[in-house]
């Protein structure tokens, strides 16, 4: 029989995070999903929704190129999400 494994505090706080940084930056889960492809740790968009959802729990590996795919520090995606500043660079061409 396989035994679940509880979804911890830093997993909680990534499965917040997540949803809000990638919204932030205007990217679809498909979009994250290339990124992390690009970066050499191919995370799919399902397994990217699980996570948010607390369906999928997410090693340090996942959460390290997930943090990169999104250009944030790994701590931003580990923290607490009150106490998370999600910032956004736009970039104006004239």
């Amino acid at each position: 029989m396989k035994r679940s494994i509880e979804i911890g505090t830093l997993g909680r706080n990534v499965a917040a995070n997540l949803p809000a940084l990638r919204n932030a930056r205007r990217l679809t889960t498909r979009a994250l999903a290339e990124r992390t492809r690009d970066l050499g740790r191919y995370i799919d968009a399902t397994a990217i929704t699980r996570i948010g959802k607390m369906t999928r729990r997410v090693d340090v590996d996942d959460a390290a190129v997930l943090a990169e795919a999104l250009g944030v520090a790994l701590g931003d995606l580990l923290a607490d999400p009150d106490n998370v500043t999600i910032s956004v660079e736009i970039k104006v061409s004239t």
